[in-house]
């Protein structure tokens, strides 16, 4: 594998990088191919390139991009990277799609992005869209019908305020991201009709409508859904989400995500049964961490085996005085605690895991910078808990 990476400076002295990374089948590096970038003549091309990686810190102008990628095309390279900014429209050509090797595109133009009809990447398999602003729904929609044979797509900060509605239909489709900032999908319905969607991930505020339908074969999904401020329907699209996953094995929540479907205990019935649940993971986030809204999806999950949870400004009674999950009882066998300093009520609480969950095998405690260095405290709080740790359970200090 060899790198090539030229620094050049056009007649207007504006600086601009292009960048080719290339695999060979053979060792030796033959410069035998010309690209012409914006009626600049670059030869860097071996015989043997396979992955071709545009990247521009300025705008450049369409003709350039367009000159770019017919040549890659002409060369069947299997990735295309284009990381440019290009203004204020780009319209991606049909000849992008007449390669029968491209399986990997990713899309970074800082612009509005147009689709011309008919585009259709037969082998594409990844496709990764960041900073893009959609012109329309058919724009979008083209997109997406031209990937018939697509496993991996990304979604990263782009930008539907032109778009109601976005309909994602790909049965090919294995794994789905989305990270979105305020106004990203804002008054948008994402639909979602994978059938064989193996993983999803959502990060972004949580005004986002999904309808999600098919998802049969989901096995992991991880939700980090953040309140806006000004709080309108802050809760109902996170419980109508979880809705939708009910069949997954793996869940991994932020306690922002908590927060919100704690704010909105009207939409409590949408959440579903998690009756193939197996790890559920909670992630510390920017709110406090609430245990009510925790403990209502545990009463969902009647074969959780690991639980994971960060102790940030927990309130041990909110655990006890509920009822206890069945769950305790006959399936919870790891429990993790993160950010553990030894108080009174995080004691308590592993005291209420240790009374309470039968089956218990073990406790990770993974303790704060102070008392990861603080030995003496550490056994004190091994010593509180001895007299309710059952003879089959180990409780480990991390």
């Amino acid at each position: 594998m060899s790198d090539i990476s030229l620094i050049m400076s056009p007649p207007s002295s504006v600086m601009f990088m292009f960048s080719i990374v290339a695999y060979f089948s053979v060792g030796v590096l033959n410069c035998s191919r010309n690209y012409d970038l914006g009626g600049m003549k670059i030869n860097v091309s071996p015989q043997e390139c396979r992955y071709c990686c545009v990247s521009s810190g300025v705008s450049i102008d369409v003709d350039g991009v367009n000159s770019l990628i017919s040549s890659a095309v002409k060369h069947k390279i299997e990735v295309l990277k284009l990381l440019v900014h290009v203004k204020p429209l780009f319209v991606l050509p049909n000849f992008c799609s007449a390669s029968d090797t491209l399986n990997k595109l990713v899309l970074e133009p800082h612009c509005v992005l147009d689709v011309a009809s008919g585009i259709y990447f037969s082998s594409l398999k990844t496709l990764k869209l960041s900073c893009v602003t959609f012109a329309n729904e058919k724009s979008v929609q083209q997109l997406f019908s031209g990937c018939p044979v697509l496993q991996k797509l990304s979604l990263c900060n782009c930008n539907w305020c032109n778009i109601k509605q976005i309909s994602i239909t790909t049965p090919t489709l294995k794994i789905l991201t989305i990270f979105s900032g305020l106004s990203v999908y804002m008054n948008s319905t994402v639909k979602i009709d994978a059938v064989n969607l193996l993983y999803f991930s959502y990060t972004g505020y949580s005004m986002v409508d999904f309808v999600l339908v098919n998802l049969a074969s989901i096995v992991d999904a991880r939700v980090d859904c953040f309140y806006p401020l000004f709080g309108h329907t802050i809760g109902t699209p996170v419980s109508k989400l979880l809705g939708g996953l009910g069949s997954i094995k793996s869940l991994r929540l932020s306690n922002d995500t908590l927060q919100c479907l704690l704010l909105a205990k009207y939409t409590r019935h949408l959440l579903p049964m998690f009756n193939n649940l197996t790890h559920l993971h909670v992630d510390l986030g920017a709110s406090e961490f609430t245990s009510e809204a925790l403990m209502n999806i545990l009463q969902k999950t009647p074969k959780l085996e690991v639980l994971h949870i960060p102790l940030i400004c927990l309130d041990a009674q909110d655990w006890i005085l509920n009822s206890v999950p069945c769950c305790f009882k006959y399936s919870l066998k790891l429990f993790c605690i993160s950010h553990f300093r030894g108080r009174v009520a995080e004691v308590q609480l592993l005291k209420f895991f240790l009374e309470n969950a039968a089956v218990l095998g073990e406790i990770w405690i993974f303790c704060s910078k102070t008392l990861s260095v603080n030995l003496k405290k550490q056994a004190e709080v091994s010593n509180q808990l001895q007299p309710v740790c059952p003879g089959t359970c180990v409780i480990k200090f991390q």
